[in-house]
């Protein structure tokens, strides 16, 4: 995929974070993550928009009109990796600080450490 690996170039950026960075504010850890993946999605959409764009320029009106609309749509898909997904990237990251469930994000999850687990399953 032509521009759709983006997103996970963004998740290994955000998966490569140390949990010392990942403890910081949710916009601050989407901020590190971009600050690291921006670079490399940014290069590689400019390029393969560019070639399109070069490849727009031939004589044959087929080849012009796909060149021309694979470029426009390289365009869109990197202003939705960077603006969308990286939205919802951030909403996960707030679902998952608050133990709320990826199915059903009404239902939040109880918060039992090994210390309490240990201690209820000696009482039984």
């Amino acid at each position: 995929g032509i521009g759709i690996d983006d997103m996970f170039v963004i998740m290994q950026c955000f998966d490569n974070l140390t949990p010392q960075e990942r403890g910081q504010d949710i916009s601050e850890t989407i901020s590190l993550t971009m600050r690291r993946a921006g670079v490399a999605i940014t290069v590689t959409s400019l390029t393969d928009f560019m070639v399109f764009a070069i490849g727009s320029s031939t004589v044959l009106p087929a080849l012009r009109s796909f060149c021309l609309w694979c470029g426009v749509g390289i365009l869109a898909v990197y202003m939705y990796q960077i603006t969308l997904f990286v939205a919802c990237l951030s909403l996960d990251c707030k679902r998952l600080a608050n133990s709320r469930n990826g199915l059903c994000p009404c239902y939040v999850h109880k918060k039992n450490d090994k210390a309490t687990e240990a201690a209820e399953s000696q009482i039984q």
